[in-house]
């Protein structure tokens, strides 16, 4: 009998493009191709063979990994935009400071009394009648 897997989730299913690769997926494939080509034609002869191989094998996981990984579910643009907020945008520790209304109110009322103990209170008087 055929069976047909069905997603759990719908938002896991992607679309398969080209040999069980998503567009994304061949997209960063053929981004690869079209740096780690050039590059190593143009860059091998200058710098040797050997030199020219590290280069394109460092550039390679690279450019892979925007097509290919996926932390927590997002693209790796979107990932490092979060990282990138997070860390410099927001502060990452944040200070918890309160306004104490009645402590300011004790002061004004202090403040009040005293101007009205001295004398010089143009405002309202607090104290006895």
């Amino acid at each position: 009998m055929i069976e047909i897997r069905i997603p759990k989730e719908i938002n896991e299913y992607k679309e398969r493009l080209f040999l069980s690769f998503t567009l994304r997926q061949t997209l960063s494939i053929v981004g690869i191709l079209a740096i780690n080509v050039p590059l190593w034609w143009l860059v091998a002869p200058i710098i040797g063979n050997d030199l020219a191989g590290w280069i394109c094998i460092i550039n390679a996981p690279i450019i892979g990994a925007i097509g290919f990984y996926r932390p927590n579910g997002m693209p790796l643009e979107k990932y490092i935009g979060f990282i990138f907020v997070t860390t410099f945008i927001y502060p990452p520790n944040r200070a918890y400071k309160t306004d104490n209304i009645f402590e300011e109110i004790a002061l004004i009322i202090d403040r009040e009394r005293e101007a009205a103990e001295r004398g010089g209170s143009r405002g309202f008087k607090l104290g006895k009648r």
